[in-house]
């Protein structure tokens, strides 16, 4: 065939030289980054945007005000919950938004296309891209009892009550089980009540018992008599404040009241009435 036609054979390798140098000059990280962006663009600035835009709505409605007295259209009651309470002011379809959002822009890539996404999703809620509103919050507190140990097997862990899925409350009200993840015995509830009561104690102890620092220079106060900043006449405010002990509170309430835990419940009750609002 190169006999025949020398010029094709000529051409072809031509061919084959240009595609060759065009590779090594291509940057492989450059091809990737391109390829991700392509497949961001269909995956969330096409298929979850149109289906966003069409489920938020629906949801809104769902969960309006006029639903308020379907269990189905209000948020679950869960320990240490931000979302459920007489003061909460939490919209379902926002929430929706903010958490889809949040969890699209983990990866980087995608951020550009989330944003995107986010604020034509906001749009249909009334809510500003940079109100406090549409800002994400994590909407549960933490309650977490360290180094619980099994009879059984000795399998040790750290047990947070408010996130833990094994450790919620059953939605039918009945006294939940909490099983060892090694093994699956029953852990010993009345020993488990009694090292959070424990906890609670001190750390309202250590709210009672701690220093105090001057609001300007942050100087901790050395005597017992001085009402003011003896370096810069400022005013003296706890390093731990009254409304970070209260929401503790709130939440060993709400652990010992959907947990049944009486002992826990009766001294967070009390813990609570004493606080000074």
């Amino acid at each position: 065939l190169r006999r025949k036609n020398p010029h094709i054979a000529h051409t072809s390798d031509a061919a084959l030289l240009g595609e060759a140098i065009e590779d090594e000059d291509e940057d492989p990280g450059e091809s990737v980054v391109a390829a991700k962006g392509a497949f961001y663009r269909r995956l969330v600035g096409q298929h979850f945007t149109r289906k966003l835009l069409d489920a938020v709505p629906k949801i809104r409605e769902a969960c309006s005000p006029a639903h308020r007295g379907d269990p189905q259209a209000c948020f679950p009651r869960l320990p240490g919950s931000k979302l459920h309470g007489p003061g909460s002011r939490a919209e379902a379809a926002l929430e929706f938004v903010k958490y889809v959002s949040t969890v699209f822009a983990l990866d980087v890539p995608a951020t550009n296309f989330v944003r995107v996404m986010r604020r034509n999703l906001l749009v249909l809620l009334d809510v500003g891209e940079f109100s406090d509103a549409s800002a994400f919050v994590n909407p549960c507190e933490r309650l977490v009892l360290a180094r619980v140990v099994c009879d059984f097997c000795n399998f040790c862990r750290d047990m947070d009550f408010c996130r833990d899925a094994d450790l919620l409350p059953a939605a039918s009200g009945e006294v939940p089980e909490w099983e060892c993840l090694g093994c699956g015995s029953a852990y010993d509830r009345l020993r488990i009540e009694e090292r959070l009561i424990e906890q609670l104690n001190e750390a309202l102890l250590a709210y009672q018992m701690q220093d105090l620092v001057c609001s300007k220079c942050r100087l901790m106060k050395q005597d017992n008599f001085s009402v003011q900043c003896m370096a810069c006449a400022g005013k003296y405010r706890t390093m731990v404040g009254a409304e970070e002990v209260r929401t503790q509170i709130a939440v060993y309430l709400d652990v010992a009241s959907l947990n049944h835990l009486p002992m826990l419940l009766d001294l967070a009750k009390w813990a609570n009435d004493c606080t000074v609002h």
